[in-house]
């Protein structure tokens, strides 16, 4: 599910706070799916108020209700702007149908609309005690492009999103669900990109947070993660890709993830098993000059571009990064998310 807010038509504006709480009935009421607060829009917006932000909703329960609730508005170099200066129209409250592996999108809009789109996965594919989905979306619920990033002065762009959700735990029980993942990356002829998904949470920053060749592929890049509340111990794990106007020729994105409940050893998938890897090889654009985006909304095991591999019994299969469940580490809500190159057996 995508959260949108438009830009604010507040002159001076430089940055925003926001809260957002999902619960699973509508009119606020069910439980909290989950809650996340100080979101500003300078780490995961366009710093003038916008902000964009992808997170799970309840397929079970239906009818889910998204509350926005501005915190707090910055001017210049974080001076806060006095709340008796503006009226602030908070807390909103949109409801959204969830439908498991379907899209959903919420955007308020408190100066002008703005479409964006990015679709929320349900369970799809269980593995030893671990649930988990996936998919690739390229187009939304209407059959339009994602445009969920912004790109500088032309706003809000073509958008690739990447998204990956698992729960290694029943209710109530204690532990942690374990996401792993690769670096993505995105191959183009003549160019290529390389993003690291660990950089997160927010808007990355190219040669940091994604590297890529000159000319580029990406326009930017963003990740969001997080933990649902209710019900199972469902972490999940979204990537943003900008892709840039004119599209390269002939772009394949390639990525891989698994999940677990426990930790792995070195960082790899446990020896002597045929452990599953989620894949994608996804084609995102075509031939021609200038290329047209050709990929659609691609689920977990709906054809050859979201699959489900296995490692070799006498080959582990490798991750570089690691999303883990659970209290606060290092600024991350929620969760921590480590470099596994370094783990030793």
């Amino acid at each position: 599910m995508a959260i949108t807010v438009a830009p604010l038509s507040l002159a001076g504006v430089t940055n925003a706070a926001y809260t957002i709480r999902v619960t699973n009935a509508a009119g606020g009421g069910g439980e909290v799916v989950w809650e996340r607060s100080s979101l500003e829009s300078d780490q995961f917006g366009d710093g003038a108020g916008s902000l964009s932000f992808v997170g799970p909703c309840d397929a079970q329960a239906g009818t889910n209700s998204v509350q926005l609730t501005l915190e707090a508005l910055y001017e210049g170099n974080g001076v806060l702007i006095p709340t008796d200066s503006y009226r602030n129209p908070t807390p909103l409250t949109l409801h959204v149908a969830c439908v498991p592996n379907a899209d959903a999108s919420v955007t308020f809009d408190m100066t002008i609309a703005r479409n964006a789109q990015q679709g929320f996965f349900d369970v799809a594919v269980s593995f030893d005690e671990v649930f988990c989905s996936a998919k690739l979306d390229c187009k939304g619920e209407d059959g339009g492009e994602i445009t969920l990033l912004h790109n500088g002065d032309a706003g809000r762009d073509t958008t690739v999103v990447l998204g990956f959700a698992c729960t290694g735990r029943l209710p109530g029980e204690a532990g942690n669900t374990h996401l792993y993942m690769n670096d993505i990356v995105v191959t183009c002829d003549g160019r290529s990109v390389t993003v690291d998904p660990s950089k997160g949470p927010g808007n990355l920053v190219a040669g940091d947070g994604y590297s890529q060749s000159h000319p580029g592929v990406l326009f930017g890049a963003a990740v969001y993660q997080g933990e649902e509340q209710v019900g199972f111990n469902k972490a999940y794990w979204d990537v943003a890709l900008g892709l840039v106007d004119p599209a390269p020729a002939n772009c394949v994105l390639t990525a891989s993830a698994t999940a677990s409940r426990e930790v792995f050893v070195g960082g790899e998938t446990p020896a002597g098993t045929s452990y599953p890897v989620v894949v994608w090889n996804v084609p995102l654009t075509n031939g021609d000059a200038p290329a047209a985006l050709t990929c659609g909304r691609h689920r977990l095991a709906g054809g050859d571009e979201v699959t489900i591999t296995y490692s070799s019994l006498t080959t582990p299969v490798p991750f570089s990064h690691v999303f883990v469940t659970g209290p606060v580490v290092e600024g991350v809500w929620g969760a921590a998310v480590w470099d596994v190159s370094t783990w030793g057996p």
